[in-house]
């Protein structure tokens, strides 16, 4: 918000963060979310990678142990509260949420934007502002922390990315 709207509402502040030229107004905000949106989803469909191996895995285990009638019942109510009552599944069902909700985020800022405004219309602010509210909750909801690790391994690539996106749109 403080870069968006050009107000320093915390003492922090951004430094090469955010990467677009307009200047601060609800346009800008939409640029700024439209990136953040495209790294969450990407950060996301990484980090899912190692959680789907994972869940995989583990319900493999889960799943021959279960089918094999020669298993101790404890074993398998042991797995069976390994893999359901924890938090394996939960995390992640929340990152395949997040990542599919920053992905929609993304998509409706760039038809948005698509059309190239160059001053805040009221159908344009109302679609970034619904698209705020969106990330948002989607982020609250989720409560799930993005890896920097693998934001840092993916920074290079994605800017580069960003930058094809942000050039294409003219922000």
């Amino acid at each position: 918000m403080s870069n968006s709207l050009g107000i320093p509402l915390t003492i922090e502040e951004t430094n090469k963060y955010y990467n677009n030229r307009l200047e601060p107004n609800i346009l800008k905000l939409g640029a700024n979310l439209m990136e953040n949106a495209f790294f969450g989803k990407h950060i996301c469909e990484r980090m899912l990678f190692g959680e789907r191996i994972k869940i995989f895995f583990y319900g493999a285990v889960w799943l021959s142990v279960t089918i094999y009638r020669g298993s101790d019942l404890g074993v398998v109510l042991a797995l069976s509260h390994l893999l359901f009552a924890s938090e394996i599944i939960l995390n992640w069902i929340k990152l395949e949420i997040l990542r599919i909700r920053n992905e929609r985020v993304y998509e409706s800022l760039y038809s948005l934007y698509l059309g190239q405004p160059q001053t805040p219309v009221p159908l344009v602010e109302a679609g970034v502002l619904d698209a705020f509210a969106e990330y948002e909750a989607a982020k609250a909801s989720a409560a799930v922390k993005l890896s920097t690790k693998v934001f840092n391994k993916m920074n290079d690539e994605l800017t580069q990315k960003w930058e094809r996106v942000r050039s294409n749109l003219k922000v």
